[in-house]
């Protein structure tokens, strides 16, 4: 029934980042979600100088990635590795994951960063991100961050910019 419809429309409205497949031929209605959300993907500790690196490497526990993989990857890991920069994270998320945009959640801590990369403002759903243990010295780069509506949680401690 229509009412049915539009109650599960609803329902599945909460469930922000899904993928689902609505059928709606004429006396069969129905709504099946295609993915359920992943343990987060960790490429921590693997020495890693570029985000890219990562394309060669297996994640550590959880998430294992291959073709035809349906679940939805929220969070992904590089803390505790090399990193000096962000540049590649947009090729890289879209090689990794099923819908990088379904991203909420980021650690780059415990790298080598000194700035921060507008690629960032590219996962608008990033409500999580973890810097600390870096080498960011200035306000300025954590400001690029602002373009991020939904950032609720950022860490900067062990930053150089914790002593201004």
């Amino acid at each position: 029934s229509k009412q049915w419809y539009q109650r599960r429309v609803r329902e599945i409205q909460t469930f922000q980042h899904y993928f689902i497949q609505i059928n709606l031929s004429p006396g069969e209605m129905s709504i099946k979600t295609l993915n359920t959300v992943a343990p987060p993907l960790d490429f921590s500790f693997k020495n890693l100088a570029t985000l890219s690196d990562s394309l060669e490497e297996e994640p550590r526990k959880g998430t294992k990635l291959k073709e035809g993989y349906t679940e939805l990857v929220t969070a992904v890991r590089y803390n505790n590795n090399s990193l000096s920069e962000l540049g590649d994270l947009s090729p890289t998320m879209s090689a990794l994951v099923f819908q990088p945009s379904a991203i909420s959640w980021l650690d780059f801590s415990f790298n080598e960063l000194t700035t921060l990369d507008k690629v960032l403002l590219e996962f608008g759903n990033l409500t999580t991100l973890y810097l600390h243990g870096n080498h960011i010295c200035s306000l300025a780069e954590v400001k690029k961050l602002s373009g991020l509506p939904l950032l609720r949680t950022l860490t900067l401690h062990g930053n150089p910019i914790e002593n201004q």
